[in-house]
């Protein structure tokens, strides 16, 4: 018998794509549990990746995301507004206060903190804006309970004065 070839020791290879998959798998359960609202958008302004906390502030599910602007929950800007607003917020960071809309039609009040990021696998790409959404109302109250209650929060505020 006359056999022509090689062979290759892939037991390496095999444990670094098991471990990947497994930080993948934590950092999934991470990101979904999280009750902060993270979302990645292309500079069309197109939702590239979002984490499930923005899905559930805004009401859509998840065979809906994909499909989304930030023009179709920004109640704030116009499509073109929005545009110069993400050129503008591509290196530095930014924190401002638009009005997101549900997919119900209700109105949030929102602080979103903005940037450019580059990816970690494309570390000379051009960087993708992310947005960090916050519900002001909700931030409000938790800020409340961790403060101790109002009356707690108003002395403290008055100490400032």
């Amino acid at each position: 018998m006359l056999w022509d070839g090689g062979m290759l020791d892939i037991t390496e290879r095999k444990h670094v794509e098991t471990a990947l998959v497994e930080v993948g798998a934590r950092r999934k359960i991470l990101l979904d549990e999280s009750r902060h609202a993270i979302f990645v958008v292309s500079t069309q302004c197109r939702l590239l990746e979002w984490i499930g906390a923005f899905r559930r502030m805004l009401g859509y599910t998840e065979q809906e995301m994909p499909n989304l602007y930030v023009s179709d929950f920004d109640a704030q800007w116009s499509s073109a507004q929005l545009l110069k607003r993400l050129q503008d917020l591509l290196e530095p960071s930014e924190t401002f206060e638009p009005r997101h809309r549900r997919k119900d039609g209700t109105i949030c009040d929102v602080e979103v903190s903005a940037g450019g990021v580059h990816m970690l696998v494309f570390p000379r790409s051009n960087p993708q804006p992310h947005c960090v959404p916050q519900h002001i109302a909700e931030a409000g109250q938790r800020l409340l309970k961790d403060w101790g209650g109002e009356g707690r929060l108003r002395t403290c505020a008055a100490s400032f004065q």
